[in-house]
């Protein structure tokens, strides 16, 4: 079951990095005189991959970014726990919704080539799929032995990216950025509310990432 939910989720994905990359081809003469069609505004602006974050070992996906000044950015990512973590291989979707309040231009010489967002703020949900992750507590359990459920998670971020401009055209603006996150969880949150033993580095978990604009 886990697996064909994760193949359809995989299809979708593909279909979204395919019409991205013919939107990408379009020429900057069109795009300057043509208002983008419906169509065109479902299509992502851009794709990532994240390792770690409380959301899988690796994760894959795409967004979309808007706001005046492209601050709002919307993130659907899938990804993977491997064995070592559990008796088998465990999938994840993540749902993210990223704030940045300013980019600060690095190359005065070169506006626009390097770019430093100093502080980007996230708050995200994990659904992990896999036998040994639930929603309702199995009866094998006493009552109240787990509050949350494990196979969904609420998480937290700050971080920082620095993005490198591969394109001039202002209307096809290709990038790469190169980003870092300090996230944490619901789980982890409640527990060192519980327990004030419990320090920063013990709830606190670093994720790193690159992220490709192709429009």
């Amino acid at each position: 079951m886990k697996w064909s939910i994760f193949k359809y989720a995989l299809i979708v994905l593909l279909l979204l990095i395919i019409g991205t990359y013919a939107k990408a081809e379009r020429t900057s003469l069109e795009l300057s005189q043509e208002r983008r069609s419906k169509w065109e505004k479902l299509i992502p602006d851009y794709h990532k991959l994240q390792y770690a974050g409380s959301m899988g070992f690796l994760s894959m996906g795409t967004g979309w970014a808007y706001g005046k000044h492209n601050n709002w950015e919307t993130e659907i990512l899938f990804g993977f726990v491997p064995r070592y973590r559990t008796e088998d291989i465990s999938l994840t979707v993540t749902l993210k919704q990223n704030y940045i309040p300013f980019h600060l231009d690095l190359d005065k010489k070169r506006p626009g080539k390097w770019v430093l967002a100093p502080l980007t703020g996230s708050i995200y949900f994990n659904k992990i799929f896999g036998e040994h992750f639930w929603t309702e507590l199995p009866e094998r359990y006493p009552e109240k032995y787990y509050v949350l459920a494990t196979n969904l998670r609420f998480n937290i971020s700050v971080g920082q990216s620095i993005t490198y401009q591969l394109s001039p055209n202002k209307y096809a603006k290709k990038s790469i950025s190169f980003f870092y996150e300090v996230c944490t969880n619901d789980c982890y949150m409640i527990e060192a509310i519980q327990d004030r033993t419990i320090g920063l580095k013990e709830i606190l978990s670093l994720s790193l990432g690159i992220k490709i604009d192709m429009y």
